[in-house]
């Protein structure tokens, strides 16, 4: 990949580039600010890019979070994370539901844990995390568990062991 200014010359900001090629599947470019992007991973689209526009760019969608790879029957995927609502396990598999499609990712829970923990998510039970940007709401479960209402419609449950950890983490966010 080849980044040029607007006089065709070759810019020396290499981490404007490489914060590019991480947060956007950058397919070709050409001189004179031109750079195709996948931006909605569903179209092709050619931009006409500054060095000050790609650096709002950048800034906006990390607002959004981090950006994942993951796996579909159509595919690979990219997801940012604030999209994200909650990740399980199941055995070594790791998936999530995005517009209606299971995504699988490579990584281990924990490691996605790790990844995700500044980013809004926290762990809930052995076998998922989940973006507490998406509670709407908390409620008493049996068996002393909290029950977490998503935005999308859906509930788990806060595993016992984990209940700790959980109020102390929606605390210091001040859910």
């Amino acid at each position: 990949m080849v980044w040029c200014d607007h006089q065709g010359s070759m810019s020396q900001n290499t981490t404007l580039k490489q914060r590019l090629l991480t947060q956007f599947k950058v397919l070709t470019t050409i001189p004179s600010q031109h750079v195709i992007v996948n931006e909605s991973l569903q179209q092709i689209s050619l931009v006409d890019l500054t060095l000050n526009d790609a650096t709002r760019l950048l800034k906006a969608n990390e607002e959004k979070g981090l950006i994942l790879q993951g796996k579909t029957s159509l595919g690979n995927v990219r997801i940012f994370s604030e999209d994200i609502q909650m990740i399980e396990s199941f055995g070594n598999i790791v998936l999530t539901i995005y517009k209606g499609k299971e995504v699988r990712f490579d990584q281990k829970l924990f490691e996605l844990e790790t990844m995700l923990a500044d980013h809004g998510f926290v762990r809930i039970s052995k076998s998922m995390i989940v973006n507490a940007q998406h509670i709407e709401a908390v409620s008493s479960s049996f068996n002393a568990k909290l029950r977490l209402h998503l935005t999308n419609g859906s509930y788990t449950d806060v595993n016992r062991s984990y209940l700790k950890t959980f109020k102390a983490y929606m605390k210091e966010r001040e859910f």
